[in-house]
């Protein structure tokens, strides 16, 4: 890929397609954390769906590279471009290193950004590379970043049978007297995906450990019905 070529391809593309009406409304539901063109997720898609086949990334630092200079533009509709980037270039997920996805954690945080590259791209990175996280993760667990402890959450939402309960326990514990509604909704969701594959120790650890009531009621969203 020409990386140079790309982003200057997709900013004039953007930029011909802004609409400022539809911005505002994009920007007050992102609590005006951001600056959008006004790009919804269909029309971004087509944009974009030209480009990643005619720019392709051919290695893991051009990803890291390619991913940091989009998240340096200040509109959102380039970070969820440099998300989907991600998202069709999982089998480069090994090559990463803990540097990267600290800066994708901590740098324009949010929950649309976050959460897609929690499950995603360090979910991902630690499959291939098992229990490393059990010393590389460590300091996010212990950070005043309540994303980087939301990421140690969640992380494992799509292992299925490989769920490192015994990580996910101590997250949570750490983690639940907060009145952070990102972490307690974090747990919630941890608990609940992880009931479609052993409901019992799900049951066995709300019944053990009092969560918050935004906690209890997502992780047993599935159970009742």
């Amino acid at each position: 890929m020409n990386s140079k070529i790309f982003l200057k391809a997709l900013q004039s593309l953007f930029q011909n397609s802004a609409n400022a009406e539809i911005a505002i409304g994009m920007k007050a539901y992102m609590k005006n954390r951001f600056e959008f063109l006004g790009l919804k997720r269909p029309e971004r898609d087509l944009i974009q769906k030209e480009l990643f086949l005619e720019y392709k990334i051919t290695d893991t630092l051009e990803l890291e590279n390619v991913v940091r200079a989009l998240w340096k533009f200040p509109y959102r509709e380039y970070h969820y471009v440099a998300c989907d980037l991600l998202t069709i270039n999982k089998k480069k997920y090994k090559d990463l290193n803990i540097n990267f996805l600290d800066f994708l954690i901590s740098t324009n945080s949010w929950w649309d950004t976050v959460d897609m590259i929690s499950t995603n791209v360090i979910g991902g990175y630690y499959l291939h590379h098992k229990k490393l996280y059990e010393t590389e993760l460590i300091p996010w667990t212990k950070s005043p970043n309540l994303w980087k402890r939301r990421a140690c959450i969640i992380f494992q939402l799509k292992y299925k049978n490989e769920m490192d309960t015994v990580w996910l326990s101590k997250r949570i514990l750490e983690n639940n007297e907060s009145k952070e509604f990102f972490l307690q909704k974090a747990i919630g969701w941890a608990l609940r995906q992880h009931s479609q594959i052993d409901t019992k120790w799900v049951i066995d650890f709300i019944e053990n450990h009092p969560l918050k009531p935004l906690s209890k009621r997502e992780a047993l969203r599935l159970l009742k019905k």
